[in-house]
């Protein structure tokens, strides 16, 4: 894999990392206690992909 870009998301403790090669983005959930990433094992194919956002709804 080859990361390409990162979303560190406050709110709910997750990374979000959007990966050149392979074309996908996958979520870490983070422990607010030690820091640690855990594969929470969602991926989402993307063509392409370069940027990631995340919008909450207010």
């Amino acid at each position: 894999m080859r990361p390409r870009e990162f979303n560190l998301e406050n709110i709910v403790n997750f990374l979000l990392v959007v990966n050149q090669h392979p074309d996908t983005v996958v979520t870490f959930r983070i422990d607010k206690a030690t820091g640690r990433l855990t594969p929470t094992g969602f991926q989402v194919q993307v063509p392409k992909p370069v940027f990631v956002k995340v919008f909450h709804q207010l």
